[in-house]
């Protein structure tokens, strides 16, 4: 499994970090600990990039991410890279360069779907405002097949969404999103668009559902879907886990899920056969966690 990019903890709020924390590290888990890679070539420091399994080409995909801004305060076009097993190549360039957009492989339709909004964005607008955006800054959702993204104009516009493909329902699942507040939807692509699987409450936090942020991946091992969340208002504290059961969701509630300072990355170990979550910390502090299908044991406990 690889790791890319990042930042230093600059207790910015969650916004954009600034240019001099943003990192351009690659690094490999093992099951056990991390080797520093040293690749010929690398993408820019990007912070919220997206890694995911491309099967219009069988490589990994590193998709979006805020990087610096330019002379006019917009993201700049930072593209979109493959990893050869060794190096990084730049492949094209972004439909959407923002961080932590919703990423996901469908390997049925042999696509790879991206939907994006950033919420952190108004602190990089010029201060005559943020129309027109620039098209690779545009919020929606872009698909493609391997030739070039097309634009598809439904669904959710959101960021930090759980998302992954859901081997046992057959489709490519996004859920509990936000924008500028949290989305308790789930979504279901079909190839051409997302269906509505579970809508928005109108009014309130319902508890049968997840809060995000959330990371999700699905669990071979386990045979589901596995989604990791904020805990919603009014706790505010911690994470969750959550398992999609089809039709709806199911909280695990002593799962033992980490307490952390922020939600990292959740990714299935092939290999190990277990579920991994890497959480930052303050300080620059990283702690790892592993999924055994009902509860979480620490790996390396953040200090």
């Amino acid at each position: 499994m690889l790791l890319y990019g990042g930042a230093m903890d600059s207790g910015n709020g969650g916004g954009h970090p600034p240019a001099k924390d943003l990192l351009a590290d690659t690094w490999a888990w093992d099951g056990h600990g991390w080797i520093a890679l040293q690749p010929q070539h690398t993408p820019p420091a990007l912070f919220g990039a997206r890694l995911v399994d491309d099967p219009t080409t069988g490589k990994l995909s590193l998709l979006s991410g805020a990087g610096a801004p330019d002379a006019s305060g917009y993201l700049m076009q930072e593209g979109e890279w493959g990893w050869t097993g060794r190096d990084w190549t730049r492949v094209g360039d972004n439909p959407l360069q923002m961080s932590f957009a919703a990423v996901g492989a469908d390997p049925i339709h042999h696509q790879l779907v991206i939907t994006g909004f950033d919420s952190a964005y108004p602190s990089y607008c010029p201060q005559s405002g943020c129309s027109p955006l620039p098209a690779y800054d545009d919020p929606g959702t872009y698909v493609t097949s391997g030739s070039g993204w097309t634009s598809v104009r439904n669904g959710p516009e959101w960021a930090n969404a759980g998302t992954a493909y859901d081997t046992s329902t057959g489709q490519l699942i996004t859920a509990s999103g936000t924008q500028q507040a949290t989305s308790q939807a789930t979504f279901g692509w079909n190839g051409t668009s997302w269906q509505t699987i579970i809508a928005a409450p109108t009014d309130g936090v319902d508890p049968q559902l997840p809060w995000g942020p959330c990371e999700a991946a699905y669990d071979d091992k386990v045979g589901t879907l596995v989604m990791v969340c904020t805990a919603p208002p009014p706790a505010n504290q911690g994470f969750q886990t959550w398992m999609f059961t089809g039709p709806g969701w199911r909280l695990l509630p002593s799962a033992n899920t980490p307490t952390t300072s922020w939600l990292g990355s959740l990714a299935y170990d092939p290999t190990l056969h277990l579920l991994f979550l890497f959480a930052p910390g303050s300080g620059g502090s990283e702690g790892v966690w592993s999924f055994d299908g009902s509860a979480w044991a620490a790996v390396h406990p953040q200090t």
